[in-house]
């Protein structure tokens, strides 16, 4: 991240401004350089040894990606109405009252199942490397289920399948 040549060259306000931008504490007596330049020095790799050791910010357990899959096969995906008024509303249509406030809902569902669907996919990321063929069995059935629920979007006119 950084070197300590390119570190050494600058003040100590500069320093200490580079560990506040970053949230960084000295290692030591504020008035010497040599404890702003070890703390910005070693932060990054304290950083990757505290989470490989689950201190701090941490995966969630297998369990905790189950029940959001659970939840997201619990939503079901829209149909071929559901799915022409979401895109509909997303390209700024909306319906009267009382109507719209249904509208909304279901266009708030629908996002948050997306949401879900990709947190899912960037959490399973981590997971893929610890090399568990079940974890990845999920991440499979969530790109599934994204694919399933986008086709009704990838219809166009002119095509069969519209």
């Amino acid at each position: 991240m950084f070197t300590r040549s390119e570190l050494e060259i600058k003040t100590i306000k500069e320093l200490r401004d580079l560990c506040l931008r970053y949230g960084i504490k000295p290692t030591g007596n504020k008035g010497y350089k040599t404890s702003w330049i070890t703390s910005l020095m070693v932060f990054p790799r304290m950083a990757l040894s505290q989470f490989e050791a689950d201190k701090g910010l941490k995966p969630p357990t297998f369990a905790f990606m189950q029940a959001l899959s659970n939840a997201i096969d619990e939503m079901n995906a829209p149909t071929d109405e559901q799915a022409a008024l979401i895109k509909i509303t997303m390209e700024g249509k909306i319906m009267n009252y009382p109507d719209r406030y249904t509208q909304e809902k279901l266009l708030a569902l629908h996002k948050a199942k997306m949401y879900l669907e990709m947190a899912i996919g960037l959490l399973s990321t981590s997971h893929r490397k610890k090399g568990s063929e079940i974890e990845e069995d999920i991440l499979c059935r969530v790109a599934q289920k994204k694919s399933d629920m986008l086709s009704p979007y990838l219809k166009y006119p002119g095509s069969n399948d519209w």
